[in-house]
């Protein structure tokens, strides 16, 4: 008993052995040694998801944490406590503690192996990039008033009649272009003072809407079925647009004449009044 006593107590650790490859004893390599520290509880076989920073440490199962200088201090405990049980002639007590305690120092030692792996693999990830800062969404554009709308329908008409000028009804072209180019200095004149309110409206209304709705209208027709007569009224597609541009070139001929015949009208009434004033009668004394 005395040599199996002496085998044990002086025969190689093997915590000790593995102590310098995993750092596990404060102190040094010679120390681990020396002491053979090991755990006396067991720890889980598995590292947590978030790793401890105390690699060393443990984590009791009432959510308490024993430090690594700590566990160290019982491990040494543990195996001074059996080897003194082999010295005193106590192997019944002494071998399920050795047993007991070479099953938890592996274990324990396993999970710092794990921990330490995942603290490398994390330091080696790159840092998250830092949020985008949130940028209050544009303000909303504001609502086209009813000029703009209007200075843009004209050119919206002409450019869309031009793209498809094959597709349109014989005619169609030219009749967009003259009306336009009589609506757009009709549209620059509306913005100044002196015409009348309700042919303002009207100028609006058929250059910003009348006349490019036509269009677009009869270009979203596939072009079978914009030749196709209805059967109620025999009149295709194509008979309505060449009306309808031609109404509206009517129209935009009679606001021309509304806007400049008011012009001339102010102008004769502007000469009657300077004639009345500095004519030869209104100077006499």
């Amino acid at each position: 008993m005395s040599d199996s006593i002496r085998r044990v107590s002086v025969g190689p650790d093997p915590g000790a052995e593995r102590a310098p490859q995993h750092g596990v004893a404060p102190g040094g390599p010679d120390r681990a040694a020396a002491t053979g520290s090991h755990l006396l509880p067991h720890v889980p076989p598995h590292p947590p998801v978030r790793v401890p920073a105390d690699v060393q440490g443990i984590d009791l199962p009432g959510g308490r944490h024993v430090s690594g200088p700590v566990v160290q201090g019982v491990r040494g405990l543990w195996l001074a406590l059996w080897i003194i049980m082999f010295a005193t002639g106590n192997p019944g007590i002494a071998l399920p503690l050795m047993f007991v305690w070479i099953f938890a120092n592996a274990t324990y030692e396993k999970t710092v192996q794990e921990r330490r792996k995942a603290l490398k693999h994390a330091a080696r990830q790159p840092l998250p990039a830092p949020p985008a800062p949130l940028r209050p969404p544009p303000p909303p554009a504001p609502p086209e008033d009813e000029g703009t709308r209007a200075r843009r329908g004209p050119d919206h008409a002409v450019r869309r009649a031009e793209e498809s000028a094959a597709t349109l009804p014989a005619g169609a072209l030219e009749t967009v272009r003259e009306t336009a180019g009589w609506l757009r200095p009709l549209l620059a004149r509306a913005r100044e003072e002196g015409v009348d309110a309700r042919v303002a409206h009207d100028l609006h209304a058929l250059a910003g809407e009348y006349l490019p709705r036509a269009v677009d209208d009869y270009l979203r027709l596939p072009p079978d079925v914009a030749a196709t007569p209805g059967a109620a009224s025999g009149r295709s597609p194509a008979d309505d647009l060449r009306e309808q541009l031609e109404l509206l070139r009517q129209g935009a001929a009679q606001l021309r004449q509304a806007v400049h015949g008011a012009d001339a009208e102010r102008l004769a009434t502007q000469r009657r009044f300077l004639e009345a004033k500095f004519g030869r009668s209104g100077l006499d004394l």
